[in-house]
């Protein structure tokens, strides 16, 4: 079996916390309906080197206490978050790329092969996500109404294992 981590615009989580990222297919940075990823991943991992390089080398002597600098990391320094990362991904083409997608995945939940494939090629070709609406989708939904995978997320214990 082969499945593809769809992701996309409506998927993607927090892309940070403390001593890490998210970046490529594990943030869902995956455009689906191009059925291409692997360009997404390493722009964000050029976001993510350069967000990383600008956080070890700002600030008061920055440049001094580096790991190259000083051949080792400070045991009294705890791990950051790199919050710019996930700004520098939202103004990249990366989202915008993602955004212009959004409905798609939706479209063929809401109205089937024929209707999301209509859609999907006027969305893709001709609107190129500037359509003033963001379809709902189908299952889960959090307090501002607005639906999300993990609320549509069930516990393991109700599913059967597979055999692989």
């Amino acid at each position: 079996k082969c499945s593809l981590n769809e992701g996309g615009y409506h998927s993607l989580p927090k892309l940070t916390f403390p001593g890490g990222m998210l970046l490529g297919c594990s943030a869902g940075f995956l455009n689906a309906v191009k059925i291409k990823g692997s360009h997404c991943a390493l722009k964000s991992g050029i976001v993510a080197a350069e967000s990383v390089y600008e956080a070890l080398t700002s600030g008061e002597n920055a440049e001094e206490k580096t790991v190259a600098t000083m051949g080792e990391v400070d045991p009294e320094e705890g791990p950051k978050e790199i919050t710019e990362y996930a700004n520098a991904m939202e103004k990249s083409w990366v989202y915008d790329e993602l955004k212009e997608v959004r409905n798609c995945h939706d479209a063929f939940s809401k109205w089937g092969v024929g209707g999301g494939l209509l859609y999907t090629g006027i969305a893709a070709h001709i609107t190129k996500g500037k359509e003033p609406w963001t379809l709902s989708s189908p299952v889960g939904s959090n307090s501002d109404g607005l639906k999300t995978d993990a609320k549509a997320t069930k516990p393991a214990k109700e599913f059967e294992p597979i055999d692989y």
